[in-house]
């Protein structure tokens, strides 16, 4: 598989720099070369199924922009605002995936690619580099991580996960910004500085637009966007055990989730191989999870999952068996 080619990563893996060792039974070169997603063969994409992930950035683009000129009210402006949210978390998954492995076949593809993420979600395509692809990838929510589990604390579900983002939030802020921490590189920093002054920009043009509709359809469904991502993240992680090889991560295979958020479920098998295109997760994943996934990692359904335990429960969740299907 191509590695992921972003700046600042270069050939990270998980488990300190190490390549995870391959399932049993396969070389590591698995999956092989004709499994992976068919190239386009065009000047901008490198995989067929990542026409779906820049089409949605651009339908996203265009629901942002939207409101500043067709003027939704009442229940459509409500409708549309969580729409927006939606849409902007989504093109928060998208990033991730295209941290990873990169979408465009050029460098000039990607600069344009992660620039219109950048106005799509809010905030810079690099800036979980370092957060997630360095530090998460390698520590996995244990108390190394900026982000760990332990930060959720106990009680009410809810409250959990509300304390957790803003816990995870200010402390990645602040590690970020400590003497020494780790950076992008010169070429990392040149792309978050072209994402930054794209980003002030456009936030500049909304404004003197309509800085009320602006708040409301574009940077309100921003901040719940990132928000999502960090409460999906304790999700995937809570309960779970970060010193596992393979136990550390929480599974949500459902099929409409998944092709709603382009294979995000499949949380395991990203770990475990993080250069892996997103649409090779599901083969991967089944080939993986009837021996080294318990099976109490593997959820059904992340909506039903969420009301369990976060709505109705208290403290780490403590479910005793997944309801997704045996292998």
């Amino acid at each position: 598989m191509h590695q992921a080619d972003d700046p600042g990563i270069g050939r990270l893996q998980v488990d300190g720099g190490r390549r995870p060792a391959s399932p049993r039974g396969h070389p590591r070169t698995w999956p092989p070369r004709k499994a992976g997603p068919e190239a386009t063969g065009t000047r901008l994409l490198r995989f067929r199924k990542d026409r779906r992930a820049v089409s949605v950035v651009l339908i996203t683009l265009l629901l942002l922009a939207g409101p500043l000129f067709v003027r939704p009210e009442g229940p459509v402006a409500v409708a549309w605002v969580f729409l927006n949210g939606l849409a902007v978390f989504i093109c928060c998954i998208i990033n991730h995936n295209h941290v990873h492995v990169r979408m465009g076949q050029t460098q000039c593809a990607n600069r344009i690619i992660a620039l219109l993420l950048t106005v799509a979600k809010g905030h810079t395509s690099t800036t979980v580099i370092i957060p997630h692809n360095r530090i998460h990838h390698r520590y996995g929510g244990d108390d190394r991580d900026w982000m760990p589990n332990s930060f959720a604390g106990h009680g009410w579900g809810i409250a959990r996960i509300l304390r957790y983002i803003v816990r995870s939030s200010v402390n990645t802020r602040r590690l970020r910004n400590l003497p020494g921490a780790a950076t992008l590189g010169r070429r990392g920093a040149r792309s978050q500085f072209t994402e930054r002054v794209t980003l002030w920009t456009v936030i500049a043009i909304t404004l003197a637009i309509d800085p009320v509709r602006s708040a409301l359809f574009i940077y309100l469904p921003w901040l719940f966007g990132m928000a999502a991502l960090v409460a999906v993240n304790l999700l995937q992680h809570d309960g779970c055990d970060p010193t596992s090889g393979h136990d550390h991560s929480r599974n949500f295979v459902g099929r409409l989730s998944n092709w709603l958020f382009f294979n995000n479920g499949y949380h395991t098998a990203h770990h475990l191989r993080p250069a892996m295109h997103w649409s090779l997760l599901p083969e991967f994943h089944r080939q993986i999870q009837g021996r080294m996934i318990r099976p109490e990692l593997n959820q059904l359904s992340l909506w039903r999952f969420l009301v369990r335990e976060y709505v109705f429960g208290s403290g780490p969740p403590t479910v005793v068996e997944g309801d997704a299907p045996k292998p």
